[in-house]
């Protein structure tokens, strides 16, 4: 009987699983513990599916108590291919494919878009990729013909469609996130000689003690302070106090970061001593099938490693620290600095490196498109005038591949 405040008596006798658990004694037989055992389950099984179905009904009287308030679809997190159009077949596959492909960009191509709205350009079939930086709008053509040859063939027509950029931005961003933590934790140790400065964990310890190694210029009476683009001590593997090309790009530590992103954080373990081997666990170079390096490979890794030394904490296109826009000064044209001209006008062309020799490999000046017809990539000559980096944790590098020498992306 119901008590007055309408809760129901106590049972008088105890429940049937407490009766089962009560018969499992040591002087049962096997056969009748395993029978019990069975008996268990079921009920269990029966007290879940009660549990389901009073989940289900609490769901929908929510429902019901909301009126005709249109609820928003629950859906998996990056689940891009639900808006999809219904003519598009297999869309969720599409989906995991334009994703890997944003994945490849990021290792192969560039670690940021130029502009949000760049996959919704028109191709233009003549684009002449040797006038890439002679206008901002060139460099942006540049970097769709990129982003056309590395998405999957049946993501192509429906580029334009949010649901597709979107899949390939979340594989770039989440690539590039990849990055920033390997770096900075689990390969650290294998990439620099000396993690005491990195021990401290603050922006002003880095910035005191590697600003001059990826080319800060203190300022004087006559010029503010500012990030040099080419006078980066770290990418070169030796460094005089002056640009020069058979040395750029050739610093120890960008081979070192490529190859702890695509063979996992130990990769650049024994690097230069021929013991890195591509390992037996899935790693990007496996994953992806990588078999040579590119100049934009080549690029990032430039771009990652002034990142790493810097004083900034996240890897942004733009460290928040600046007060301007330095997008606008590095795509300044090279025709604007006749001395840069002449230095890139020489720079060698040689070929691009095959992963299978990277531990005797360093990264090079130029290297052949993939089309393999040679090309000599002009960079962005500023990066004088950039604005001071403020007193308390100076960094205000910008890290997009025309910034620190890091142009060469095809």
């Amino acid at each position: 009987m119901p008590t007055q405040s309408g809760s129901p008596s106590p049972p008088s006798s105890p429940s049937a699983t407490v009766n089962l658990t009560q018969k499992l004694t040591p002087t049962k037989t096997p056969r009748r513990i395993q029978k019990i055992r069975r008996d268990l389950q079921v009920q269990a099984n029966e007290a879940r599916a009660e549990n389901l179905v009073l989940k289900r009904r609490f769901a929908d009287a929510e429902s019901q108590n909301t009126g005709n308030k249109k609820q928003r679809k629950l859906r998996k997190r990056g689940d891009r291919a639900r808006d999809a159009p219904d003519s598009h077949a297999d869309a969720s596959l599409t989906e995991d494919k334009t994703r890997e492909a944003g994945r490849l960009f990021a290792i192969q191509k560039a670690l940021f878009l130029i502009d949000e709205e760049v996959m919704s350009l028109e191709e233009d079939e003549n684009f002449d990729f040797s006038r890439e930086f002679e206008t901002h709008d060139l460099e942006i053509q540049g970097q769709f013909q990129d982003i056309l040859h590395i998405l999957p063939v049946d993501a192509r027509p429906a580029r334009k469609e949010l649901w597709i950029q979107g899949a390939f931005i979340d594989g770039l961003h989440g690539q590039r996130s990849s990055f920033r933590n390997r770096l900075r934790t689990q390969a650290l140790s294998h990439i620099v000689d000396d993690i005491k400065p990195f021990a401290t964990g603050t922006s002003a310890g880095r910035f005191e003690a590697f600003s001059a190694f990826i080319g800060y210029k203190f300022p004087t009476e006559d010029t503010d302070a500012f990030y040099d683009h080419f006078e980066v001590p770290v990418l070169y593997d030796k460094w005089e106090g002056t640009v020069d090309l058979d040395h750029l790009f050739r610093g120890p530590i960008l081979l070192k970061i490529y190859v702890s992103l695509i063979r996992g954080p130990e990769g650049a373990v024994g690097l230069f001593q021929g013991l890195s081997k591509l390992p037996k666990a899935r790693c990007l170079e496996r994953l992806h099938h990588i078999t040579h390096t590119t100049p934009g490979a080549i690029a990032n890794a430039a771009i990652l490693a002034i990142w790493l030394y810097s004083a900034d904490t996240q890897l942004v296109r733009i460290a928040s620290s600046y007060s301007d826009e330095p997008h606008a000064m590095c795509n300044q044209h090279a025709e604007d600095d006749e001395d840069l001209n002449d230095i890139f006008d020489n720079a060698p062309s040689v070929s691009v490196i095959p992963t299978s020799t990277l531990q005797l490999a360093i990264p090079v000046t130029s290297l052949h498109t993939d089309s393999s017809s040679p090309t000599i990539c002009r960079p962005h000559a500023s990066g004088r005038s950039a604005p001071p980096a403020p007193a308390s944790t100076p960094s205000g590098l910008e890290f997009t591949a025309p910034a620190s020498a890091a142009t060469f992306v095809h």
